[in-house]
């Protein structure tokens, strides 16, 4: 319990410090946004940043290229005799955020064990992976080259704000394996294929 009180006390002093400095340092690979009662009005670049105590504060960006690693499963699944399969595709992605407004748009800190930026992140790619899992004869390398056709064109034309906001600049294939998905009742099925009942 006492460990708990300190630690909210801790957050609330680090907060009203925010409050009441007037001047920050904004490192290199970050942006500094200002904001006046809660509304954000100026962007500063790395350097010395100023803000009026009280009535405006400061929010940090992290503008730097982020690495993340992603094991997606495809939704769609082939028929091989009758058995059904999915496609799993291990890959390593890099993006970063190319307009800190965004963060008043989706979160990026979160008490959960994720970080909600990265599972936008994540959906964007499983989307993007999901659209290329059509040829049978699938493997690493012509995965790698569809993928990249489809986020290149991800970039060139991008659909809403937040594909404006957040680059995905690269995926990297890290692995491709084809695996068996049987629901239970197509279990049941295969079984009594495979296990035929003898009766007397």
């Amino acid at each position: 319990m006492n460990n708990s009180l300190l630690q909210i006390f801790a957050q609330n002093i680090h907060k009203l410090t925010g409050l009441l400095t007037p001047i920050r340092y904004c490192n290199q690979g970050f942006c500094v946004v200002r904001k006046t009662f809660g509304v954000p009005n100026r962007i500063f670049q790395p350097g010395l940043c100023y803000k009026i105590p009280l009535i405006q504060a400061f929010d940090c960006v992290n503008m730097k290229k982020q690495v993340h690693f992603l094991n997606t499963h495809s939704n769609k699944y082939k028929k091989q005799g009758i058995v059904p399969y999915n496609v799993s595709i291990n890959a390593q992605i890099e993006f970063r955020i190319i307009d800190p407004m965004v963060i008043y748009h989706i979160d990026i800190i979160d008490l959960g064990s994720r970080e909600p930026i990265r599972i936008y992140v994540d959906n964007e790619v499983h989307l993007l992976i999901g659209s290329i899992i059509e040829d049978e004869t699938l493997n690493i390398s012509k995965a790698q080259e569809l993928i990249n056709e489809k986020l290149n064109q991800r970039n060139k034309n991008p659909k809403d704000y937040f594909q404006k906001a957040i680059l995905i600049e690269r995926i990297v294939v890290n692995a491709l394996d084809y695996n068996i998905a049987l629901k239970n009742n197509q279990l049941l099925n295969l079984n009594n294929i495979t296990s035929p009942s003898w009766t007397m």
